[in-house]
């Protein structure tokens, strides 16, 4: 471990600073952080752990104190948590077409090609979802067949649109208000 840095033990050369070096040595001794290491000291940390031997993929395990202090900031900065362990929840927002090379390189081919498993499945499953169809009931007073199955017709239309645009980060809200509209329209 460090690389034979500490050759001479009276004193030894880091060229890292002070925040950096911190969150290496209480990773190497498997210590809680007694604030919040900055996101920025993180990431220096992390890459030069090659330096003094230590592998990253090892020290970013999950349990681990390093693990849980980059998790703290993968709701307002996923690509940490991506370079180091592949697409998480919050990366669901992602739009392939805007990710640059420099960004792939970053996180490699594994968790890219994981990044669009995800976001391709997360598709899908909302397209399985959104094609049920509607289920007529008994025609009442106050919605005939004839109202069941214009209803059922505008339904469809919204789905289809719906379905045509389907994306990962399609919200909720956009997929209420569709079909919001079709209830709003007084079609039945």
């Amino acid at each position: 471990m460090f690389n034979l840095l500490l050759r001479n033990p009276s004193f030894a050369y880091v060229p890292e600073e002070s925040t950096i070096l911190s969150v290496i040595l209480h990773t190497v001794y498997e210590m809680p952080f007694e604030s919040r290491p900055a996101l920025s000291n993180l990431i220096a940390s992390v890459r030069s752990f090659t330096t003094y031997g230590l592998e990253p993929h090892r020290c970013l395990e999950a349990g681990t104190h390093l693990y849980a202090a980059v998790s703290s900031y993968n709701a307002s900065a996923p690509l940490l948590r991506t370079s180091q362990w592949g697409p998480s929840e919050y990366m669901i927002s992602f739009v392939p077409k805007f990710i640059s090379d420099n960004f792939a390189r970053a996180i490699g081919t594994q968790y890219l090609r994981r990044l669009f498993q995800l976001q391709y499945r997360r598709t899908r499953a909302l397209t399985k979802i959104l094609l049920e169809p509607l289920q007529m009931h008994s025609p009442i007073e106050e919605c005939t067949q004839v109202m069941q199955l214009k209803t059922i017709r505008a339904w469809k239309t919204a789905t289809a649109s719906l379905v045509f645009k389907a994306h990962p980060t399609l919200s909720c809200a956009k997929i209420d208000a569709t079909y919001r509209n079709v209830v709003e329209s007084g079609v039945g």
